[in-house]
């Protein structure tokens, strides 16, 4: 697996110490991370009492070498329209579970393993 793509819950997982999560992190040689879930990080440390460091512990992942940013841009949506269809072709059965499959509280660590699987099989 050359990397994954992470959004705001699987970052906050890792923040809270959660071990299957920060494990799979760790053996990845490279994390995508959007630029949207960086305005919810921000909005939620503005709502918190520990928004300073809150928001340290984000530039400091957002600085790893392994670590890139994705900014929202017009390329972003050929690009989810190029995974759709792959994932459309080698994975139909699998394609319901892609809309909320990382933002679902329930069971987050289980289908975030789970959707590691299957990227990983689909790529390889």
């Amino acid at each position: 697996m050359n990397g994954i793509l992470i959004d705001t819950n699987i970052y906050s997982e890792a923040m809270r110490g959660n071990a299957a999560v920060v494990d799979t992190l760790r053996r990845v040689p490279h994390i995508g991370f959007s630029s949207i879930s960086v305005g919810e990080l921000l909005s939620g440390f503005k709502s918190g009492n520990r928004e300073q460091k809150n928001r340290r512990e984000l530039v400091a992942f957002l600085d790893s070498p392994r670590v890139m940013l994705y900014p929202v841009v017009e390329d972003t949506a050929e690009q989810y329209s190029s995974v759709q269809h792959h994932l459309r072709k080698k994975a139909p059965r699998f394609l319901p579970m892609t809309s909320g499959l990382l933002r679902s509280p329930s069971n987050t660590v289980y289908r975030f393993t789970q959707w590691i699987n299957i990227l990983s099989r689909l790529t390889d």
